[in-house]
């Protein structure tokens, strides 16, 4: 296992954006990427892109062809979105590709720069958002195993990754069905088909209360403290970013709203409510 700087293993490359207003530069025939574009990926691969360019508009600019199977990373507007291009393409100015040298597996420097993503982002400088430099990009570095181990170790995550997909998608098909056969059981609760009788959450709960509306000083530990962010469908995402806060501020805090264990917590906004339902 070597550790290998980025530019050791491929060159690094920015791309451009030809004049938007050259009407002539644009409609064409080249893939042109951009980070929102990878953004919008559900998997790996970029096979396609939204808007492409002209011979004319390509000269017109810096930008550069990157041949299939390399590595595009956005360097800004967020650091960090991933893809391995599937079609020829060149970009934006919001990347840093990497175009690989033949003994390196661009399925295995994808994970690993994947893995390295929030260390790439505390790279990042910049007032208005972060960008990521090229000289700071090209100078970190990643493990790197052979090759025959590195088709090995891609391998593994990739069908992990793929089992992860198909459970992402057993819950979405899921819930689906959970609606609908609500909606067989109830009926539409908007027009509320089936005449049940209306109540209110007023009706229903012994108390509507919503959280604080400042925000205390976190602490490395103490009283677990959780905000809009930690909320999901269905589940509280805590112990990925934990937050927590001092026993002071949590008695004043839960002065205002005390939930326990059953409560119902719903977001508006940036607003907590705590529900507490009969």
């Amino acid at each position: 296992m070597r550790i290998l700087k980025i530019k050791e293993i491929g060159d690094v490359i920015s791309g451009s954006t030809p004049k938007t207003e050259k009407k002539e530069y644009w409609d064409g025939e080249i893939n042109w990427a951009t980070p929102k574009e990878l953004g919008q990926l559900d998997g790996k691969y970029l096979n396609d892109t939204e808007r492409k360019i002209t011979k004319e508009g390509f000269k017109s600019c810096s930008t550069r062809l990157i041949p299939p199977g390399n590595i595009l990373f956005t360097s800004r507007a967020p650091i960090g979105h991933l893809a391995i291009n599937n079609i020829e393409v060149c970009t934006n100015q919001g990347f840093k590709s990497i175009i690989l040298k033949e003994e390196y597996a661009s399925d295995y420097i994808y994970y690993a720069l994947k893995r390295s993503v929030k260390k790439l982002q505390d790279l990042g400088t910049g007032s208005t958002f972060k960008e990521l430099s090229k000289g700071k990009f090209e100078e970190f570095t990643i493990p790197v195993p052979r090759l025959l181990d590195q088709h090995y170790i891609a391998n593994l995550l990739s069908k992990a990754e793929n089992l992860i997909a198909q459970r992402k998608e057993s819950i979405r098909l899921l819930d689906e069905f959970l609606k609908s056969t609500f909606l067989e059981m109830f009926g539409d609760p908007a027009t509320n088909s089936k005449k049940w009788e209306l109540k209110t959450l007023k009706d229903v709960c012994l108390k509507i209360q919503d959280g604080t509306h400042f925000s205390p000083p976190i602490t490395k530990e103490g009283r677990p403290y959780i905000t809009a962010k930690h909320v999901r469908e269905n589940k509280i995402d805590f112990w990925d970013n934990p937050w927590f806060i001092s026993e002071e501020s949590h008695r004043a805090i839960y002065k205002r709203c005390n939930p326990v264990k059953g409560d119902v917590i719903y977001i508006k906004g940036s607003c907590d409510y705590r529900l507490c339902c009969n």
